[in-house]
């Protein structure tokens, strides 16, 4: 297993975030709107494991 990170990332700096892996410009203003809560990055999953760290999340709320 490879290991992962996690990184915090703010509101103020999620623009950023989201540019870097990709997001679509058109709507990174809308897109921006649903990031007011915790955000992380966390790098290096296999699909499996980001897919688990998804579903978690999802069931959580």
């Amino acid at each position: 297993m490879t290991d992962f990170f996690i990184r915090q990332i703010t509101p103020e700096e999620a623009g950023k975030v989201i540019r870097e892996i990709g997001f679509d410009e058109s709507y990174i203003c809308v897109g921006i709107k649903k990031y007011g809560f915790r955000l992380y990055k966390i790098c290096n999953l296999t699909c499996a494991l980001a897919t688990i760290v998804k579903q978690v999340a999802l069931s959580a709320g």
